[in-house]
């Protein structure tokens, strides 16, 4: 009995890690030219109750799916853009939904966390979940270059 009590918890455990990315290590852009711009959104945790990883789409069009530890680059025109947050699932929903500005010649960050409580209030794009005794909010934040830099260092592109 003890035996498949350690299983169910040990199931339990590594469900709430997600897939970890494989691609390449994040490396800098180059200087960008005045018609074009960068998007960068990053998943610095792979502990965050997601067990498949993000599909990331710009109004409409996928750019990739997100893991842990992992991010994803899209080069873009300037302008206004709708992201969209889907798990990779047979059953899926809108995770998480928000609106960016991209500014010619210039790279935004964005950072996906999850919080336990309450989320912060810079979060531009937040979801409320609860699993049992556990909960708290998925969040999107807006990361200014020089950290999002230095955790981006730390990751690796997400395929």
């Amino acid at each position: 009995m003890r035996m498949i009590l350690l299983l169910v918890i040990s199931a339990l455990i590594s469900a709430c890690a997600g897939p970890i990315a494989k691609g390449p290590k994040f490396t800098s852009h180059p200087q960008l030219g005045n018609q074009e711009s960068l998007f960068y959104l990053y998943k610095p945790n792979t502990h965050d109750g997601v067990t498949v990883c993000l599909k990331v789409f710009l109004n409409d069009l996928e750019k990739g799916c997100l893991s842990g530890q992992g991010f994803i680059r899209a080069n873009l025109p300037p302008g206004q853009y709708k992201v969209v947050l889907k798990p990779d699932a047979f059953i899926t929903h809108n995770l998480l939904e928000f609106d960016v500005t991209l500014l010619a010649g210039q790279a935004s960050y964005y950072a996906y966390y999850t919080t336990p409580g309450n989320a912060p209030d810079d979060a531009v794009a937040t979801r409320f979940y609860s699993y049992g005794v556990d909960s708290g909010n998925n969040v999107i934040i807006k990361v200014d270059e020089d950290k999002a830099l230095t955790e981006l260092a730390q990751l690796n592109e997400s395929n």
